[in-house]
């Protein structure tokens, strides 16, 4: 989101939610979580549904979510299999 579009909306949502609420939705918006989510809706404009999936693999795999580096193995494993047999020949 650009600079401008966000000074705009918190002056907008400071008159219609008041302060405090424009405050905390602003503090939001400065976290990782949040710029997270708008890198991976950046990031899925134009994708099939298997870069999507190989997409969310890559960024549970970045935050460590499985566990360990074997575990993640396995679950990419079983992606790649899950594609191949939903007809995707692509090589990640």
């Amino acid at each position: 989101m650009e600079v401008d579009s966000l000074r705009e909306k918190y002056i907008w949502e400071k008159i219609i939610l008041g302060k405090e609420k424009a405050t905390y939705r602003k503090q939001i918006r400065k976290r990782k979580s949040y710029k997270m989510w708008e890198r991976m809706w950046e990031e899925l404009e134009g994708k099939t549904r298997e870069e999507i999936l190989l997409l969310i693999f890559r960024i549970m795999d970045n935050a460590k979510a499985f566990g360990s580096a074997t575990h993640a193995g396995y679950v990419k494993e079983s992606l790649l299999l899950f594609l191949e047999d939903k007809g995707w020949m692509g090589i990640k």
